[in-house]
């Protein structure tokens, strides 16, 4: 017999704890971010090589981000509002 073990999302308690959580990790077609600090902010989006991808204000508590057309790899967002500014590794499957 064989077992495997599949990953189906990655809990961030360190994200949790900067007043944003970016969510699925791994994503797909949408990457959702809840921010509890502040609504009003600016989300930018960045490959590995340090190149922008996307950059979208929020002003909600809960955004969609649709990231249909970004290839499969290793992202870094950027969340920044007023006060300070908060890096999270994800993941496009």
């Amino acid at each position: 017999y064989y077992y495997f073990h599949v990953v189906t999302g990655v809990y961030d308690l360190m994200t949790q704890n900067k007043g944003i959580m970016v969510y699925p990790n791994p994503f797909g077609n949408e990457l959702k971010i809840n921010c509890s600090r502040n609504n009003n902010g600016e989300v930018i989006l960045f490959d590995m090589l340090g190149k922008e991808i996307l950059r979208e204000k929020i002003s909600n508590e809960e955004t969609i981000i649709n990231t249909e057309k970004l290839s499969s790899g290793i992202y870094l967002l950027n969340f920044s509002d007023d006060n300070k500014s908060s890096n999270v590794k994800v993941l496009k499957y």
